[in-house]
């Protein structure tokens, strides 16, 4: 079993990555890990994860939702109800930035497919990546939709697509800068890519600290604030247009970050905490729990 260890930044390349938080993996397994944080870009990772091959366990668990179609128990709900809302305004704010006469679509972690079943619905071609093999069964027995596994992306065409979306993918993947040079080259010459992450400069994450569950060790690797993102996006010939907030994230996340306290009154007091931080991601996007980064390919 071989672990990753970072020695420098993957965003600017310093050495001086000192230990910033210990925090365990509430959901699944109960271990600790350590996160690192850049003192010259304020990129945060978690530290010694398991290689790509390996890491698959720790998604295996029928709860995590994003992989599964289970609407039983009030946090899966909570998700389901969550999801179906943000479908049409993912949509809306896609239709917003898309140049005229775009219309190919590349969604990457697809998961089950309702967001690209939904695009799908909107006259959009659409193509799905997911490494979940039921997850890609799923999309394609329910929905008839085109999903492919992370290494077929190697056979896709460069230029080929206007709009590339990950919903709250980018922090799992690994390698990062690489998967990010071929994310580039997928997408035509001024097309746009649509990435939602968590922000753990967000007010629900320095509340709950080692609690928070947008840090999801070990299957998150990279944890962002926007500018560290924003460097990282500038180093692969990407422009950050417009960031927006991700609104019902932050009640979402801290209600089960409360979960994980093993607090008896968790959805009372997630609500709380999450409506705090969603009443201050309106005065301030970029400390909102989740932050959506409107992206444009530039040139080489």
């Amino acid at each position: 079993m071989e672990n990753i260890h970072q020695e420098f930044c993957q965003v600017c390349g310093s050495k001086r990555i000192p230990k910033f938080l210990e925090t365990r993996d509430y959901f699944y397994s109960q271990e600790e890990f350590d996160l690192l944080k850049c003192e010259d870009c304020g990129f945060v990772f978690t530290q010694n994860v398991l290689n790509e091959k390996e890491i698959g366990k720790y998604y295996k668990s029928q709860d995590y939702i994003s992989h599964s179609d289970i609407k039983k128990g009030l946090i899966n709900k909570l998700y389901h109800i969550s999801r179906n809302y943000m479908l049409g305004r993912k949509a809306k704010i896609i239709k917003r930035y898309c140049q005229s006469g775009c219309s190919r679509l590349l969604d990457i972690g697809s998961g089950t497919g309702y967001f690209l079943n939904f695009m799908k619905e909107q006259k959009w071609e659409v193509t799905g990546v997911e490494q979940d093999l039921d997850a890609r069964k799923f999309s394609q027995n329910i929905f008839n939709l085109e999903v492919i596994s992370q290494d077929e992306m190697k056979d896709l065409k460069p230029d080929q697509f206007d709009i590339i979306t990950m919903w709250h993918v980018l922090e799992h993947v690994q390698p990062l800068n690489e998967y990010l040079e071929r994310i580039h080259k997928l997408l035509k010459k001024g097309g746009r890519f649509f990435v939602a992450v968590p922000n753990y400069i967000s007010f629900d994450a320095k509340h709950y600290g080692e609690y928070w569950a947008a840090y999801d060790v070990p299957r998150h690797l990279w944890h962002f604030s926007p500018g560290s993102f924003i460097k990282l996006m500038e180093k692969h010939n990407f422009k950050v247009l417009k960031t927006n907030s991700m609104p019902l994230d932050s009640f979402y996340i801290s209600i089960v970050s409360e979960g994980y306290k093993h607090n008896k009154f968790a959805i009372v007091s997630g609500f709380i905490i999450g409506f705090v931080s969603f009443l201050l991601s309106t005065v301030n996007k970029k400390r909102s729990s989740s932050v959506l980064y409107i992206i444009e390919k530039q040139s080489e």
